[in-house]
């Protein structure tokens, strides 16, 4: 269970530093539109157009969960499914 709520605040925090990236760069973008003189230097940030979408890539190609439960092999005798899991 610890491993499933590690796994989901990885994913979640690549997808949002990635959408966070891409927005704020939107942003910045927009305003260098109404005061060109101040904001030329937002072409140096353009990298983070590349970084968030490789984060939102490497976000969706990531697998889920159950995959990799299924994934790991262990022995009959060691499996718990989960259904049999009690609160």
């Amino acid at each position: 269970m610890k491993f499933q709520i590690y796994f989901f605040e990885l994913s979640s925090s690549i997808f949002w530093c990635s959408a966070a990236d891409v927005l704020v760069f939107i942003f910045a973008f927009c305003i260098f539109f109404t005061t060109i003189n101040y904001l030329g230097i937002i072409f140096l940030f353009v990298v983070h157009l590349g970084r968030g979408g490789f984060g939102g890539f490497m976000c969706f190609k990531l697998p889920n969960f159950e995959e990799l439960m299924r994934a790991v092999d262990l022995p009959p005798e060691e499996k718990v499914g989960f259904d049999q899991i009690k609160n």
